[in-house]
């Protein structure tokens, strides 16, 4: 876009050029980043995690343990998808429950961490 496309002063051309064109394109980065965090989401429940949940289990306390908020949730839908059955041991209750955060989104998966857990594994979570 050139300035002659507008009818506005040199001053409000640079305004525009400074501050809205990095929005735009801030916010197209943001659509895409977003578009392939619900494709990697979609896959979380795929072979490979399956055949290396000894390895797995690490990753995900790291990814826990981030205080980015979407790192923290993924790896607590992780811990909830693949570890809420026949590999769960009842220390990997800790992982959620050790978790501080104010974040609303964070907050959220924890709660559905522990309601998952209640209907699958009554017993350990009764007593924890």
């Amino acid at each position: 876009m050139e300035q002659q496309d507008f009818d506005c002063s040199d001053a409000q051309y640079a305004l525009f050029k400074s501050k809205l064109v990095p929005t735009i394109l801030q916010e197209e980065w943001l659509r895409k980043a977003h578009s392939l965090a619900k494709r990697i989401i979609r896959q979380e429940n795929t072979k490979v995690f399956k055949k290396h949940r000894k390895k797995l289990i690490d990753t995900i306390k790291a990814w826990t343990e981030s205080d980015q908020m979407y790192t923290c949730r993924f790896g607590l839908r992780m811990l909830m998808i693949h570890y809420l059955d026949d590999d769960f041991l009842s220390e990997y209750l800790e992982i959620p429950a050790s978790i501080r955060s104010k974040d609303y989104y964070v907050q959220k998966m924890i709660a559905w961490y522990f309601a998952t857990a209640l209907a699958k594994q009554w017993e350990p979570l009764f007593h924890y």
